[in-house]
């Protein structure tokens, strides 16, 4: 009569196969870049390690909103830091900051002096920003929103990310358009910050993924994106003004 024992090896072998398909194992490759995925990667990649231990998260830096969104589209990127609006087919998200465009410009600028200022107050002024072709939504705003406000701005000077932008403001090289997560992250007190009076849109971050992506581990890391930012951030300039208030006047 056959043996009807089990094989221990082809028995860890379908186990493992299972897991596999179940989403437990793999590699899945994150794209992102700037202050607004600051807070937001830590968090996943803790709940990754947490809850899936043999999921290997591939970080790939310097990928800025819409470069990231193309390589979702194109299936060389399973998850990447967006900002919407956005058109690409096949694409879904999940909200995890909303974001107010700020003037950052040097502690001691006149213009530093009011509370608020208008586009139209900047026209004259020297700009600094993100490279053209670096796929980053900040610079495409910029355009947007002078052009909008009835000038182009005078780009003196691009860099590569946002720390070194707001370093090249403090120089007194230029003022930029940034978002309020840079206001979070850099607490220079020779950099101000103040909000605008004109029309602009409220940014949201998000996180997005390809439908079209046949991943299980890619499944399993979207519903843990989708559990960890199920309520979005709020980043306004108020909330983060009051607390860099707070946090110079204990120093």
């Amino acid at each position: 009569m056959p043996s009807t024992a089990s094989n221990p090896v082809a028995s860890t072998s379908t186990s493992s196969s299972c897991s596999t398909g179940r989403g437990e194992y793999g590699r899945v490759t994150v794209g992102f870049a700037g202050a607004s995925s600051n807070s937001a990667l830590p968090v996943l990649a803790r709940a990754v390690r947490s809850t899936y231990p043999n999921i290997e998260l591939e970080m790939h830096g310097q990928l800025y909103a819409n470069a990231a969104l193309s390589r979702l589209v194109d299936g060389t990127l399973d998850l990447g830091f967006i900002r919407l609006p956005f058109i690409a087919p096949g694409v879904q998200y999940q909200v995890i900051e909303r974001e107010q465009l700020v003037v950052a410009l040097p502690e001691d600028h006149a213009l530093a002096a009011r509370a608020e200022l208008s586009l139209r107050d900047l026209a004259n002024e020297p700009w600094v920003t993100f490279p053209a072709d670096s796929g980053s939504s900040v610079q495409s705003l910029l355009q947007q929103v002078c052009l909008a406000a009835g000038f182009t701005p005078n780009v003196v000077q691009a860099a590569p990310d946002s720390y070194t932008i707001i370093a090249l403001v403090a120089a007194h090289v230029g003022v930029t358009l940034t978002l309020t997560s840079v206001m979070r992250a850099n607490l220079d007190e020779s950099v101000a910050y103040r909000p605008l009076t004109d029309e602009l849109p409220v940014v949201e971050s998000a996180i997005g993924w390809s439908t079209q992506n046949p991943s299980a581990a890619l499944r399993s890391v979207v519903g843990l994106v989708k559990l960890a930012f199920a309520e979005p951030t709020d980043l306004t300039y108020d909330a983060l003004s009051s607390r860099r208030r707070a946090i110079t006047s204990t120093d």
